[in-house]
């Protein structure tokens, strides 16, 4: 935000037009961790039908080195019509520096395309969190347990069954009206955070709203 690329499709595959429909978007999504966020994007891919192609990794590394990642890939095959690149703040300390990166990054090849940060803090668990419970509370790392697991713990709270591998995370979680009071509760959360490095925050309810409506970006 290393494991095998999943990919539903191949470099310099021809896209497809349906009648008078418009060519399929190529979004590049690499995240960091290695299995819950990209089962929850093929999983949400698959549940809503998109036509998109999705170049998904998931990818066990610090956010700076998943950004350098993102941008070696959009260099190395170019022809993205989006890049994202899906983080947790956890305790890395490169976390703010991961974010200006993405944001500063520019392709010679594609100079429109942005590499758009996707950061959670302390980890992207608060946006599954958020679809059941609206809080603001601070995780943080107490002895041998990370903020995450505090997250995940509340998480199970709630959703008793969660798992990592869960690879029907999109449609066990995110019904249409808990997306719906996700979203808003994530954008609130925006509003209120005063400090990216202490906060509870998600943005991953803006990369799902660019995912679904491509054409308003």
């Amino acid at each position: 935000m290393a494991k095998q690329l999943t990919s539903y499709t191949v470099r310099g595959a021809e896209r497809r037009t349906l009648g008078s429909r418009s060519v399929s978007k190529r979004i590049l999504i690499v995240c960091g961790g290695r299995e819950t966020e990209p089962n929850y994007f093929k999983d949400l891919r698959r549940v809503r039908a998109l036509t998109a192609t999705m170049v998904i990794e998931g990818v066990g590394e610090t956010p700076s080195q998943l950004v350098a990642r993102a941008k070696a890939k959009i260099i190395s095959e170019g022809d993205f019509d989006a890049a994202y690149v899906v983080f947790d703040r956890d305790s890395f300390d490169d976390f703010i520096d991961a974010i200006n990166m993405a944001k500063l990054f520019r392709s010679d090849l594609q100079p429109d395309l942005r590499l758009v940060p996707i950061p959670s803090g302390p980890c992207f668990e608060v946006w599954l969190l958020l679809h059941f419970v609206d809080t603001d509370k601070q995780f943080v790392r107490t002895g041998t347990k990370s903020a995450g697991d505090f997250v995940e713990a509340e998480l199970k709270r709630y959703f008793p069954q969660y798992q990592k591998n869960d690879t029907s995370l999109f449609s066990k979680i995110s019904t249409p009206e808990r997306l719906k009071i996700a979203s808003a509760r994530s954008r609130r959360l925006r509003q209120a955070c005063d400090d990216l490095r202490s906060c509870t925050f998600t943005d991953v309810d803006l990369i799902i709203e660019a995912l679904q409506n491509p054409d308003k970006r």
